[in-house]
């Protein structure tokens, strides 16, 4: 039986941010990665711990007299040793499954935007979107190629809430989507997962300054979805549509 420690490991890290004026923040930050790892190679012996660096540059403001916060950053992750099947391994490493392999160096790279606050009285928005890509950068057989990953190359998310004027102000109604592309899972087989957008709608009545009701009606258009899929792990369905009512109280 063979076992594995690590003791009094150093992570860095650096952020540096420059005001460019009283609205507008741009920033940078470094931080390395170190994340031990259970799975087991052939040999018996745990993986090597993963060891990354992660970079981020970005901007923040403030809009419309501060009442609109809005970010955009780009971003890179670099991992090496990260945990892979060994499809090649005849052992058996865990519960009749495959051993394990450290996989050469990943990289994951992309751009997060968000936006978020009241644009009028009583319309508040929130939107995001992030574009990621990663792929191997050393490895034997998979150079160059995308990693094998649930993790969508894009994604956005809009939720928007408005509270009705003058006779109806007790009315809160609002609406938005999670949107994505395509993704995929490739073990002994290739799974896909096809893109999808899932819209949700939402009410609110104040019903006096203690009390609220609402109502959540998720997945508005009942779209048949995966939240994963794995050729070893198994698919699994996102929830079909429901309602979910609630009552809060404060005092």
């Amino acid at each position: 039986t063979y076992g594995s420690r690590e003791s009094g490991k150093f992570t860095p890290y650096a952020g540096l941010l420059y005001d460019l004026s009283p609205q507008w923040t741009a920033y940078a930050s470094y931080t390395d990665i170190f994340k031990p790892q259970s799975e087991k190679s052939s040999s018996g012996r745990p993986l090597d711990p993963l060891l990354g660096t992660n970079y981020e540059i970005g901007l923040k403001g403030e809009l419309l007299d501060g009442r609109i916060n809005t970010a955009i950053a780009l971003f890179r992750v670099d991992q090496k040793n990260r945990a892979q099947t060994d499809y090649s391994s005849s052992r058996d490493c865990d519960a009749g499954w495959y051993c394990s392999v450290a996989a050469g160096k990943v990289r994951s790279q992309g751009l997060d935007a968000e936006i978020s606050g009241e644009i009028l009285r009583g319309w508040n928005l929130f939107a995001g979107y992030t574009f990621n890509t990663t792929r191997y950068l050393e490895d034997e057989t998979n150079q160059g190629k995308p990693l094998n990953s649930l993790t969508p190359k894009h994604m956005l998310r809009v939720w928007t809430t408005y509270k009705l004027p003058g006779a109806a102000h007790r009315w809160t109604l609002g609406g938005g989507v999670n949107a994505q592309t395509s993704s995929y899972d490739s073990g002994t087989i290739r799974v896909n997962s096809p893109g999808y957008a899932i819209w949700s709608a939402y009410a609110r009545y104040q019903i006096n300054n203690h009390w609220a009701a609402s109502v959540n009606l998720n997945n508005l258009f009942d779209k048949t979805y995966y939240t994963s899929v794995g050729s070893n792990n198994g698919n699994f369905y996102g929830e079909p549509r429901n309602v979910m009512l609630t009552l809060r109280g404060d005092f």
